[in-house]
């Protein structure tokens, strides 16, 4: 008909990586991770036998003595890690802005309990602590605890809720004294006095007891959790 387009529809060819868009090949990592989850297998890697990281802010704030703020000597503690082999055990990050600029200069410490973070560190002798701090971490096998002194350095970086206090406070309670003092109770009990609560005695608890209670207790820590308003 005349006036009238005839739209052509083309078949979708196949996908192509942003690389290849740019002449550029993927490489053999990139290649084992695309195959890895097209398999639809969890991921895994080579470096995950670290026994943390720990991560320095040098962004709009941390380290810039332009803006009035204390200098952090990257070049310096980049090669201390080098020097000594440190990457394998504590790997170290120098990163863009963490976000708690109003505490410059600021690092984390990643660890599998989670995350730490101080801020405020405007002397050398501080960054000497940190690593000794790795050093002794590499040579004891385990991710030691940071140094005393630095810790009226720590600060909250999230909002924290009363269930996250709560859980914190009974993680802090070792799992070997809580059940102590349970069989204790039940001791007390067996021996015929009664609690403080005036129930009647209970029976002993075995070990498996123990350890359901010692769950209870955790779960209904975490569901004290609220929202921060």
């Amino acid at each position: 008909m005349q006036g009238h387009r005839v739209r052509v529809l083309r078949q979708p060819g196949p996908v192509r990586h942003p690389a290849e868009k740019f002449g550029t090949p993927m490489n053999a990592q990139t290649e084992r991770i695309r195959d890895t989850l097209g398999r639809r297998e969890p991921l895994a890697t080579a470096r995950g036998r670290v026994l943390g990281q720990i991560v320095f802010c040098e962004g709009c704030c941390c380290g810039r003595p332009d803006k009035g703020f204390e200098p952090f000597p990257r070049d310096w503690i980049k090669q201390q890690w080098k020097d000594d082999k440190l990457n394998k055990s504590v790997q170290l990050t120098i990163s863009g802005c963490l976000g708690p600029c109003d505490l410059a200069n600021v690092f984390c410490v990643v660890s599998p309990k989670g995350m730490q973070w101080f801020g405020g560190l405007q002397e050398q002798w501080q960054y000497d602590l940190l690593l000794d701090w790795a050093r002794n971490s590499r040579d004891a096998g385990v991710l030691l605890e940071l140094p005393a002194e630095l810790n009226r350095h720590r600060f909250e970086r999230f909002a924290v809720g009363y269930g996250s206090f709560a859980e914190r406070a009974i993680s802090l309670i070792p799992k070997g004294l809580w059940q102590r003092a349970l069989r204790l109770r039940c001791a007390w009990s067996g021996a015929g006095v009664r609690p403080a609560s005036g129930r009647p005695p209970q029976p002993a608890l075995s070990g498996r007891r123990l350890d359901r209670r010692w769950e209870r207790g955790k779960c209904f820590v975490r569901s004290l959790r609220r929202p921060v308003t």
